[in-house]
């Protein structure tokens, strides 16, 4: 009796998945080329994704801490970088987080290609 829970526990151990099999999958990003952000709305498009296309955008926080630490080249740039950190409501656009309007416009995109007869799954 003892030597069959034995060999059911060896056997039930040996089925298991691994530990590392239970890992989380290392956050991707947002898309660092041009290929994977089309590849990215392409693809959202294809499947009427409204939960994965906000994610291509960055967000307020990132955004503005890159703007912090943007090493400017000439004093146009460098007046052109201080007219946006005058105006972080005007970066804050680009987060759909506080433009609601992002994903009214996906919708907008997606319906006019329906009309126009793009399909979008092909």
């Amino acid at each position: 009796m003892r030597n069959r829970l034995i060999l059911l526990i060896l056997m039930l151990s040996l089925s298991l998945p691994k530990a590392d099999a239970f890992k989380r999958k290392p956050y991707r990003g947002l898309p660092r080329t041009e290929a994977e952000l089309l590849t990215a709305l392409v693809t959202c498009m294809q499947y009427k994704d409204t939960i994965s296309y906000p994610t291509i955008f960055y967000e307020f926080d990132t955004l503005w801490k890159e703007i912090g630490t943007y090493k400017v080249a000439d004093e146009m740039e460098q007046a052109k970088l201080q007219e946006i950190k005058q105006h972080p409501e005007r970066v804050r656009r680009f987060d759909p987080v506080y433009n609601p309007q992002i994903i009214k416009d996906f919708y907008a995109v997606l319906k006019k290609g329906e009309d126009s007869g793009i399909h979008w799954n092909q």
